[in-house]
């Protein structure tokens, strides 16, 4: 039996019958999903996650149900979802970065949730340390500190002239404060000034544009953010009717029309995710699960993004690429 003859859609859950009607009560469990973007954004995302299960958990006769919310990027939605998610009565949540994690941890610090996009898990208190994080969280630190400091030495690649770069920072998401100080560190020693634009919500991008712009920002950084996720294709045409050459954290956003991508392979982390999942649903604990690590960092052009907005990447620079978008 093949994944698409186990897979339907109830009402916003995706159930899987790997089981006869009489073994589904042993064996069927619940898995509540927070997703932090919007379905159109991130369903490749969810499909990763539920592959990776299908995979664990068909050979061993049990039905797993996925119950996904979606914030569409809104922060003032995480609360009331994660509540109605919760008292779905899940056997684990996946909540991906540090804002969805937190949450859950508040609400139902006892349930077992694994993040994927947590840039601090140690300093946002999720875990108390990485080996051996106690308590009812763990999962994949999918966000390097230094992260856009690195971003701000391609884009410089690409734009050696550049001396004022942009940066869009979503004053919810404390992330995106810990990835502005970096910037600013790696833009200080490279003799750029940082023009910073917040936003709260996806209604602001347009403004926060506007401020790039009088700001004279020459090229422009994106943080590791759900409303930037969420909101990326609209992002990627601002960013190119700006003129605006634009390094983003993940290789859908590249995909979308970003000239840049350079960060952790999301795909991969969500599948890693399955892996926490699939482990506790087999009765480890959460807090006995270190926390793991990226294994890799890729690298994302989009030659026509770059042919739209005049830029020319050096060959060299494709040559490192991971992936090439024409």
């Amino acid at each position: 039996m093949n994944r698409r003859e186990c897979i339907t859609l109830l009402g916003g859950a995706v159930a899987w019958p790997l089981a006869a009607r009489t073994e589904q009560n042993r064996h069927q469990r619940r898995v509540g999903v927070l997703m932090t973007t919007s379905r159109e954004a991130s369903l490749p995302l969810l499909t990763a996650l539920t592959d990776r299960l299908f995979e664990l958990n068909a050979s061993e006769g049990r039905t797993v149900i996925i119950d996904d919310v979606w914030t569409e990027g809104r922060f003032d939605r995480f609360e009331s979802l994660a509540v109605e998610l919760v008292q779905r009565r899940p056997d684990v949540i996946v909540a991906p970065t540090t804002v969805a994690a937190s949450t859950v941890k508040r609400i139902a610090p006892d349930l077992p949730t694994v993040f994927l996009t947590v840039a601090d898990p140690v300093g946002s208190g999720l875990v108390a340390s990485y080996a051996r994080p106690g308590g009812s969280v763990t999962g994949i630190q999918g966000n390097i500190g230094t992260l856009p400091g690195k971003q701000i030495g391609l884009l410089r690649e690409i734009v050696p002239t550049a001396t004022r770069i942009g940066m869009l920072v979503n004053s919810p998401n404390p992330s995106t404060t810990l990835q502005m100080q970096n910037a600013e560190g790696a833009a200080t020693s490279l003799g750029i000034t940082l023009v910073s634009a917040s936003i709260s919500s996806p209604d602001d991008i347009e403004r926060a544009f506007d401020q790039l712009i009088k700001g004279r920002a020459q090229a422009a950084i994106f943080p590791t953010d759900a409303t930037v996720m969420s909101e990326r294709k609209r992002i990627a045409r601002l960013a190119a009717s700006a003129q605006l050459p634009s390094i983003f954290p993940f290789r859908e956003q590249a995909r979308d029309g970003g000239l840049l991508s350079y960060g952790v392979d999301l795909s991969e982390n969500y599948r890693r995710a399955a892996e926490f999942v699939h482990k506790i649903l087999n009765g480890a604990k959460a807090g006995d699960l270190p926390v793991e690590f990226p294994t890799k960092l890729y690298l994302g052009v989009n030659l026509r993004t770059a042919k739209t907005i005049g830029v020319t990447i050096p060959e060299a620079f494709l040559l490192r690429a991971d992936e090439v978008i024409e």
